[in-house]
């Protein structure tokens, strides 16, 4: 059986529903670090794993930033902060204190010693399960003092996915003789490889190659094009074709 994915509100809404009162010491750090996350690392880290920075996700880009729990501080509850963007998840919360910090999808990368971060114990309240049945366990997991060194290891981490990855994106529409267009996304997981060529195997189908398709469009795009397909599900990823593909 299938498990239903909690919903996650969105950062702005989470903060106007939860803003501490006036006249609690730490109201404005409440909103301090909400804004730093939400006006600048949002924009910092979003651009560290794609050039095209938020144009990739359009109007939808305020999905890639939610509140995934909470914690309390200073008697003041607080968010985990959760970005989700081309198949890295990173997690994040902040004390008044010391920044908690979990990452997956960076399992292929290693902090270099000129970047070794504090060996912090840190608290990591409302985000302590590793293995949660969604993400499984992260691939680092840290605790740094300051938001200069949450911005440059993240950076470090994000930037060193996005050149590992030497795959390339495709949005292909085409049809088959006297058919309709359809678009499909493509990646492209190879030296040699061509994305007219897959997309073709693609749309034949169970036809032998004999059936002659015609290509109308090719773009390539910094990574899956999510919005393209303008899905109701903000997890939603198309099903990636490769050249092991027999279909």
């Amino acid at each position: 059986m299938k498990t239903k994915k909690k919903k996650r509100p969105q950062l702005q809404e989470w903060l106007e529903a939860n803003a501490p009162g006036e006249n609690m010491k730490f109201h404005q750090g409440f909103w301090h670090q909400g804004m730093w996350v939400r006006d600048v690392l949002r924009w910092m880290l979003f651009k560290a794993i794609t050039p095209a920075g938020m144009q990739v996700v359009g109007e939808d880009h305020d999905k890639i930033l939610t509140v995934d729990g909470t914690h309390t501080s200073k008697s003041v509850k607080l968010p985990v902060y959760r970005f989700d963007s081309q198949g890295v998840t990173v997690k994040l919360r902040y004390n008044f204190h010391d920044w908690c910090i979990k990452v997956w999808g960076a399992e292929d990368v290693e902090f270099p010693h000129y970047l070794a971060h504090e060996q912090l114990n840190g608290y990591f309240e409302g985000m302590e399960d590793d293995t949660d049945g969604e993400l499984g366990k992260p691939s680092h997991r840290y605790s740094v003092g300051g938001i200069e060194k949450v911005y440059a290891t993240l950076w470090f981490l994000l930037s060193a996915v996005r050149d590992l990855d030497k795959r390339r994106h495709f949005v292909v529409t085409g049809r088959l003789d006297g058919g309709e267009d359809v678009t499909s996304y493509v990646l492209v997981d190879g030296d040699g490889v061509d994305a007219e060529d897959l997309f073709k195997k693609r749309i034949r189908g169970g036809f032998n190659d004999g059936v002659e398709v015609f290509i109308s469009m090719v773009v390539e795009t910094p990574g899956p094009p999510m919005a393209i397909f303008e899905q109701d599900d903000s997890s939603y990823t198309p099903d990636p074709i490769t050249d092991d593909d027999d279909s």
